[in-house]
């Protein structure tokens, strides 16, 4: 009898009921083991309602009553994501939400809902896009920052706005408010016409409240775009400077430019994870940022995208690829000639987990990574690396069949490719037999084929393979396979495998 520590029982039953390969079913049975599995699982469970129109009605607040059984793992509903939702409705129905962890509002969203963040007092995501003039200009925002009196501040970590910027002053109010919890702040600021060459009065304001009024090391992400032509962040250099110990996620300031500025707050950042860098080809410095990752352990996951439409007079600038040694997620999202480099560079990359692979025109059937040539070195890369787990491609695969055939085959021999997932641009008919290469595979597990054309309905079948989960929509059809041995491993637990003597020593831990 195997026994395990309940440490690592509760980790594997975390990973199991989070996991969106397993069906809904098998999940929640997870919750019959015993009492205190229960527990476990309820308190892991998500609980949401999704609406696309956001009016809340009273027969669907019945609809929603939490039964009083003990039994039920539906206890509260922790998450809302809804469309052209009334502010009034919602808040006049907020006692229906004291437990919700996370709010996600889109389209005509009033902003003044930020003043009313004390009716959520669970509250630690909020997403609001405030659009369609819904806004409150003439608003006297004096009055309102005592907003203690209303109780105390939800323990909100992340807040994530698109809203006008007449609403800065209401912004700063709501900052005010959750400054000792916020940690992750992404601003979008909009205005209806053009904006000044010059920064704005508003603008101005939330500059010096980075700079000079928010405590040191504070934000693991900070982010406040200008809508503009380009986009920009009007986020200082000094105040990124004041984050330096903290920031863990960082994007360029300018749309589809990496600049000195960037490299300078990137390369002293010492807990640095995620970097996000838009570029263009002409742009020397990007040669400067890449050779930043082989100096950072913490730097994990790499996302690099080449402007798509560069000016016809641009100069390219070759990019100087290496071998990276810590970054386990790359999504290189450029032009061919940059792909190819990138992967020759890292046929013996020993860090790479997860790579994904885009080339980046407006015209989705130019998507295609391997027409009308192959790339020698993506082949090369697969037959090469022994750490890469999970691979993300855009294809084509109604076109240079020999050539994806090949790739196919490719893929079917990497060895350590667990999750593959596939964007396929097709016009017609999906290239079925290529798909067929994927069954002599020993090591992918999970494959997952999203369909761009949905004027036809075709299964994919996959020998060794079935669907587990479909989802479609007015833009793609979406298939997720799963191996069949690991699928009859875990829903049907006939086999006095390893699982059986988990799901045993479970239940002895928690007797």
């Amino acid at each position: 009898m195997i026994v395990l520590p309940n440490i690592i029982i509760e980790k594997i039953l975390s990973y199991l009921v989070s996991s969106k390969y397993l069906s809904f079913r098998y999940r929640a049975s997870l919750a019959s083991i015993n009492k205190s599995a229960f527990e476990l699982v309820k308190y892991l469970f998500t609980n949401s309602v999704t609406r696309s129109f956001g009016v809340i009605h009273q027969h669907m607040l019945s609809d929603m009553k939490i039964p009083n059984s003990e039994y039920h793992l539906l206890k509260s509903i922790q998450k809302i994501r809804m469309k052209e939702v009334s502010n009034e409705n919602l808040l006049v129905t907020s006692q229906h939400f004291k437990n919700v962890h996370s709010i996600e509002l889109d389209q005509k969203c009033d902003s003044i809902l930020l003043l009313h963040l004390h009716l959520f007092p669970c509250l630690r995501d909020l997403r609001l896009v405030c659009g369609n003039g819904i806004y409150h200009k003439s608003r006297d925002y004096n009055s309102l920052l005592d907003l203690d009196a209303h109780g105390v501040a939800p323990p909100l970590m992340k807040l994530t706005l698109f809203i006008d910027i007449e609403n800065v002053p209401l912004i700063l109010v709501a900052l005010k408010y959750v400054r000792k919890t916020l940690k992750y702040l992404d601003l979008t600021l909009s205005k209806l016409g053009y904006f000044q060459d010059t920064l704005e009065d508003s603008c101005i304001d939330l500059v010096r409240y980075f700079e000079e009024d928010i405590q040191k090391n504070r934000f693991e992400y900070l982010n406040i775009i200008r809508n503009s032509i380009p986009r920009l962040s009007i986020v200082s250099k000094e105040a990124y400077y004041n984050q330096l110990e903290s920031l863990k996620i960082y994007r360029s300031r300018v749309f589809y430019q990496i600049t000195k500025i960037d490299v300078d707050i990137i390369d002293f950042c010492n807990v640095l994870s995620v970097v996000d860098i838009h570029y263009e080809p002409s742009n020397e410095i990007l040669n400067q940022f890449l050779l930043i990752p082989n100096h950072k352990p913490n730097l994990k996951k790499i996302k690099l995208t080449k402007r798509p439409h560069p000016p016809s007079t641009t100069t390219k600038v070759d990019i100087k690829w290496s071998t990276f040694i810590y970054v386990q997620t790359l999504n290189l999202k450029s032009d061919i000639e940059s792909i190819r480099g990138m992967l020759e560079a890292n046929y013996h990359c020993k860090s790479i987990r997860y790579l994904s692979l885009t080339t980046n025109t407006t015209d989705p059937h130019d998507f295609n990574l391997f027409h009308p040539n192959p790339i020698k070195e993506f082949n090369e890369f697969l037959h090469q690396n022994q750490t890469i787990e999970k691979l993300s491609i855009l294809l084509d695969t109604d076109k240079s069949p020999i050539h994806i055939d090949e790739l196919f085959i490719a893929l079917s021999k990497q060895s350590t490719l667990r999750f593959l997932k596939i964007r396929d641009f097709s016009d017609h008919l999906m290239n079925i037999g290529a798909y067929k290469q994927l069954a002599l595979s020993k090591s992918i597990e999970i494959i997952s084929i999203k369909q761009s054309d949905t004027t036809y309905k075709v299964f994919t079948k996959i020998p060794n393979f079935s669907i587990v989960n479909v989802n479609n929509s007015l833009l793609h059809r979406h298939y997720m396979y799963g191996r069949d041995q690991i699928n009859n491993f875990i829903e049907n637990n006939r086999n006095p495998s390893i699982f059986s003597k988990l799901k045993a020593s479970i239940i002895k831990k928690f007797k």
